[in-house]
């Protein structure tokens, strides 16, 4: 899917193509995580029906080199790819992701989708003014209406994010309290060298004062308000799905950020 630059204000405009990814045919792109959110308050994106040059764009989904989805031996292929990072980002401030036939608008040769409330905050956030940007976005590039195509793209999700350049999570709206987690766990972030493949945490450096900062049995010097700020944003849906603890495996790499 390639999101179309536009001023933050602007309605969102995307483009859909299809493409191979194999572990030899890597396209360049993004992935999305997110949580879909209620099916109420649906809010509406544009999709371009043809652009000149780009060809067909009506199918959404990356396709297949066989029949099962395998990528064959990605972690020998595409090594340099496992050493992404996440982009973690709220928004500082509209929708069901369905895949269905869009609605026409023929006086700008767009279609209408209607994607979830939570997608449809995310967009512009994502979104350049200067440059596209291509983008994996399950709600639009799977039609959630085809039900093999679903099938299909589900067992292809752990290529799909381990082979996109980079993961970006989007943990929802700004809240009172949202910016200062997000500084704090910054903070924290430059202090610790974190090893998820084995859960363990040690000092950034070498010097004996900053120690303390990977012992789990030190209480972390922070004040209430912090340790509260922090609690609530890892209350947020985001951190209670599954995927979570499997994206670690994924890319083990994070760059915490929130759009101001």
């Amino acid at each position: 899917m390639t999101l179309h630059p536009a001023k933050f204000e602007a309605p969102i405009e995307v483009s859909l193509h299809s493409t191979t990814l194999t572990a030899k045919t890597v396209p360049e792109y993004e992935a999305l995580s997110y949580v879909w959110g209620s099916h109420d308050d649906l809010i509406d994106i544009f999709v371009r029906a043809r652009d000149a040059g780009q060809g067909d764009n009506s199918s959404q989904s990356l396709s297949a080199p066989n029949s099962s989805g395998a990528v064959g031996n990605k972690t020998k292929d595409v090594s340099h790819r496992r050493s992404r990072f996440f982009r973690f980002f709220t928004s500082s401030s509209s929708s069901k992701a369905t895949g269905a036939s869009c609605k026409s608008d023929t006086a700008k040769e767009l279609k209408r989708l209607s994607v979830t409330h939570n997608l449809g905050r995310a967009l512009p956030f994502l979104r350049y003014e200067d440059r596209p940007r291509v983008l994996w976005i399950d709600a639009v590039c799977v039609d959630q209406k085809d039900l093999v195509e679903r099938s299909t793209q589900v067992r292809r999700m752990a290529d799909v994010f381990t082979l996109a350049n980079r993961v970006l999570v989007w943990l929802g709206e700004k809240s009172h309290d949202s910016s200062l987690a997000m500084e704090a766990l910054g903070s924290l972030g430059q202090k610790l060298n974190v090893n998820w493949g084995h859960y363990t945490m040690t000092p950034a450096t070498t010097d004996p004062l900053d120690a303390h900062w990977a012992d789990r049995n030190e209480l972390l010097p922070l004040e209430d308000g912090v340790v509260y700020a922090i609690f609530n944003l890892l209350g947020r849906p985001w951190f209670h799905r599954l995927w979570v603890r499997i994206f670690n495996t994924f890319s083990p790499h994070f760059e915490p950020f929130m759009e101001r």
